[in-house]
């Protein structure tokens, strides 16, 4: 999946692989974890990441995600009774967290969260801590929604395994 922003700010995710591709347990999470490959482009640098941080049923999510942001059906979440904005999908491990900041006209601004090993390598280890950290793509909604489907179809390589 690759959503080009128009603010300078790109996103490129891809499945590699089942991080255990023949485990030896029957751990539902381990028969799960999907290693995904991340490539972001911003105005402050660009960085990659290669991390087992999403579980199939997650990845699911997300996609399904993007095309109900794609379709206008996902507001921007509003704060906490402290002021705080939570990403509106996160997952188990918290590399990766999702929000819609906005919409504008025909364009989303999702808000992305990237933390711990999906975070820019520069960054202080204060900094990458979950939430702490994230970039603002502007995308229409239109490429939100080849991007979903381009997610989708990605990641059905990787279906659900259950134990036996």
């Amino acid at each position: 999946m690759y959503i080009e922003g128009r603010n300078g700010v790109s996103l490129a995710l891809s499945p590699v692989g089942y991080q255990f591709p023949a485990p030896a347990t029957d751990s539902w999470h381990d028969l799960n974890w999907l290693v995904i490959e991340g490539a972001i482009a911003s105005p402050d640098g660009d960085w990659r990441f290669r991390e087992p941080c999403l579980l199939t049923d997650e990845a699911v999510r997300l996609g399904a995600w993007l095309g109900r942001v794609s379709a206008g059906a996902i507001a921007p979440p509003g704060p906490d009774p402290e002021g705080c904005r939570w990403p509106d999908l996160s997952f188990t491990e918290p590399n990766i967290a999702l929000a819609v900041r906005s919409h504008v006209g025909d364009d989303v601004v999702l808000r992305v969260h990237l933390s711990l090993e999906s975070a820019p390598p520069w960054l202080d280890e204060e900094v990458r801590l979950p939430l702490h950290f994230w970039v603002d793509c502007r995308s229409s909604r239109q490429d939100l929604a080849l991007a979903s489907r381009a997610w989708m179809a990605e990641i059905a390589e990787y279906p659900v395994r259950n134990p036996s």
